[in-house]
C-alpha cells in the first residue's frame, strides 16, 4: 500500500479550514499536516513538511494566493497546488492566472452560509482530484526507482510513433480540441503558437464551469495571433478564430441549408460526467465536416472525447495526442492512445507545427 498523501491547508478563514479540514481527513489515504491562516505561514509549512498537495485561498493577508505561487516557484518547492476559489468574475481570473502560474487544478468555494452543507460536493471533487494527485505521485517515484536501478519504463506514448507525415486524404477545414486539467496553462502555448492566418477555425472544449470559460477565452484573445471567444448560440464559425465552449452548457457546430456552420449551445445533460463534454463537440464535428478535421486531444483526467474520436477516425480525420511529459494528467490522452485512435503522439510545444503542416497540406 502507497503511503499516505500529506496535505497541507491556506484559508484566512477559520470556517473553511475546519471544513477542508475534516474533508479530507475523512478520505483515505490523505493526512493533513499543517494549516496556514496565510500565503507566507504556508510556504512555511511547505518547506517543514514537503506535502504531496496545498490547498491555497486566493484572498489571504500578508500573502495572497498569486504570491504564495511566486514564492513556492522561488524558493524551487515542488508542491501540487489545488486553488481554492470563489465563483465569481474576479475570482475567476485570478484563478486562471493562478493555473497558469502552475496550480494543477481549482475547487469552488461553497457560499459562507452553505459551507457545511457543501462538504459532500467537496469531498467528492477533492476525492477525485487527489487520487490524480497520488497517480502522478506514485508514477514519479516509479520512474525515480527505475532510473537508479537503470531500468526501462514502458509508456503507452511508445506505441505510437512520435511524429508523422499526416496521411490525410481530404483538406482539413476546421481544428477541434479537447482538453481538461491543465487546460489553462497548455493552451496558451498552443493557441499562442498559430499564425493569425490559420485559414480555419478552432473550436474547443475545455473542462470548467460558468464564468471560467469566459476568462479563459479573455485572456487567450489578449495573447494569442488568432482571435479567441467564448461560444454562444447561433454564432457564425469563421476562420481564424477560436471558439471556446461555455461553461456548463455543451458546443455543437451545425451547417445551414447555405452552407454556413453556426454554434449550437445545448443545455443537454451532461456526458462523461461532463457539460460541456468533447465528445458531443467532437461528434457534431464528425457531423459537419465529416473527415476534413484535424483533432487534437490534450492534457486532462477520464476518457472525455474517445468515442467522439473513434468517429472522426473512421471518417479519416487526423488525430493527435499530447505526451505523457508534457500532460499535468495524462488520462484523456492515454484512454485515445488505448483506443486506438491517434496517429500521432507528440510534446505539447510541437503541437500547433503539426497542427499547421496538417491545414496546410493537401494543397492548402
Amino acid at each position: 500500500m502507497s503511503l499516505p498523501l500529506r496535505a497541507v491547508i491556506a484559508d484566512d478563514s477559520a470556517l473553511y479550514r475546519t471544513v477542508l479540514a475534516r474533508v479530507l481527513s475523512s478520505i483515505e489515504g490523505i493526512e493533513v499536516v499543517a494549516q496556514a491562516t496565510d500565503g507566507a505561514e504556508a510556504v512555511g509549512y511547505v518547506k517543514k513538511f514537503s506535502p504531496d498537495f496545498l490547498t491555497l485561498d486566493l484572498n489571504m493577508p500578508r500573502l495572497d494566493g498569486i504570491g504564495t505561487l511566486r514564492a513556492l516557484r522561488e524558493a524551487h518547492l515542488t508542491c501540487e497546488v489545488i486553488m481554492v476559489s470563489s465563483e465569481t468574475r474576479q475570482g475567476a481570473a485570478a484563478t486562471l492566472e493562478a493555473l497558469q502560474l502552475g496550480a494543477v487544478d481549482f475547487i469552488i468555494k461553497p457560499a459562507q452560509e452553505n459551507a457545511v452543507a457543501s462538504a459532500e460536493a467537496l469531498g467528492t471533487e477533492l476525492r477525485r482530484q487527489s487520487a490524480a494527485i497520488r497517480l502522478r505521485r506514485d508514477r514519479r517515484q516509479l520512474r525515480e526507482l527505475a532510473s537508479s536501478a537503470k531500468l526501462p519504463v514502458r509508456s503507452p506514448s511508445l506505441a505510437i510513433p512520435i511524429l508523422r507525415e499526416p496521411a490525410v486524404h481530404l483538406a482539413p477545414e476546421i481544428i477541434a480540441i479537447g482538453v481538461s486539467t491543465g487546460g489553462p496553462a497548455a493552451l496558451p502555448i498552443l493557441i499562442g503558437a498559430l499564425p493569425a492566418k490559420l485559414g480555419v477555425p478552432v473550436v474547443i472544449v475545455q473542462h470548467m464551469p460558468p464564468i471560467f470559460t469566459a476568462s479563459l477565452a479573455e485572456s487567450l484573445d489578449n495573447k494569442c495571433s488568432l482571435r479567441v471567444v467564448e461560444g454562444h448560440n447561433g454564432q457564425l464559425v469563421s476562420p481564424d478564430c477560436v471558439y471556446i465552449a461555455p461553461g456548463g452548457h455543451h458546443m455543437k457546430v451545425k451547417r445551414a441549408f447555405n452552407r454556413t456552420v453556426r454554434l449550437e449551445i445545448s443545455e443537454e445533460p451532461p456526458e462523461n460526467h461532463c457539460k460541456p463534454s468533447v465528445d458531443v463537440l467532437f461528434r457534431s464535428v464528425a457531423e459537419e465536416y465529416g473527415g476534413r478535421v484535424v483533432a487534437a486531444i490534450l492534457t486532462g483526467m477520464g476518457c472525455d472525447g474517445v468515442a467522439g474520436l473513434r468517429i472522426l477516425k473512421s471518417l479519416g480525420a487526423w488525430v493527435i495526442a499530447q505526451d505523457e511529459a508534457t500532460c499535468t494528467v495524462f488520462g484523456m490522452p492515454q484512454e485515445a492512445i488505448r483506443a486506438a485512435v491517434v496517429d500521432c503522439v507528440i510534446p505539447l510545444n510541437r503541437i500547433a507545427e503539426a497542427l499547421v503542416a496538417t491545414v496546410h497540406s493537401n494543397g492548402k
